[in-house]
């Protein structure tokens, strides 16, 4: 469940009162985060580090591309911007990992055995080429992590409420899926497709226990006045107006 922390920032409950790391989600009222070349961006990034006890200059960034690799970074990235990837990961203390969202499902991962996390950017592209199955394999094969020891958070994004696709890229997700019930809504003539429950239930079948999730259960249309929503600046204003931040690092507490 999201919580509001204030000034902008908002966490996940379960994973707020766990050990070990800091995390959280920005809002509109941080302002825009994009990986642009303005002082206003720069501005509003530091202050949302700073909101969630990371200092910017340890934060590593996902260029995203809407596909399903996921990297492995290191102290040594800190600061720098990772070109074409949709996944983080790290074992490094104080290390934080950083994406942007407005609609797709951003995606929190830590191993408190092993003490790692990971960042994964789902949207509808990455979902469908299984960008949580990629990061849980990441951390897997990095740090030798399982399934079992891993706390999964779903940030806030756009619900099968109001995200309505068309019947080709239904038809894709059966595909890749199979017709399972629940991933997709069908009202009158529209599709309303689920990010959420799809990685849900990839995760779940993949080892995740259903007591190590945290869902939000907040859709970005539905709260457009809190959280950027793509579909919702296109509607109103013709152009995306920005988009939010996810950060999740290793704290020195265990």
């Amino acid at each position: 469940m999201l919580i509001e922390k204030g000034d902008g920032v908002y966490q996940l409950e379960k994973l707020s009162k766990l050990s070990g790391i800091s995390h959280g989600f920005s809002s509109r009222l941080l302002g825009d985060l994009r990986l642009v070349n303005n002082d206003r961006g720069e501005e509003n990034r530091w202050k949302f580090a700073s909101l969630t006890g990371v200092r910017i200059e340890d934060l590593v960034f996902a260029r995203q591309v809407h596909g399903n690799r996921v990297v492995r970074v290191k102290s040594k990235d800190r600061g720098k911007v990772i070109d074409g990837v949709d996944g983080l990961v790290t074992n490094n203390l104080g290390v934080g990992l950083f994406l942007r969202t407005a609609d797709c499902l951003p995606l929190i991962f830590f191993d408190f055995q092993k003490r790692a996390i990971g960042v994964a950017h789902a949207g509808w592209k990455g979902t469908l080429g299984k960008i949580a199955e990629n990061t849980l394999k990441s951390l897997k094969k990095n740090f030798g992590s399982k399934p079992e020891n891993i706390w999964v958070g779903f940030g806030p994004s756009i619900g099968s409420c109001c995200y309505d696709v068309d019947e080709e890229r239904i038809e894709k997700f059966e595909k890749a899926f199979g017709r399972e019930s629940g991933f997709y809504r069908k009202r009158v003539t529209k599709y309303f497709l689920d990010l959420s429950f799809i990685n849900y239930k990839q995760l779940l079948r993949l080892g995740v226990t259903p007591e190590h999730f945290d869902l939000s259960a907040t859709c970005t249309k539905c709260n457009a006045d809190r959280f950027f929503s793509l579909r919702s600046d296109w509607e109103r204003f013709g152009e995306l107006k920005g988009e939010m931040g996810t950060v999740i690092s290793l704290t020195g507490n265990k």
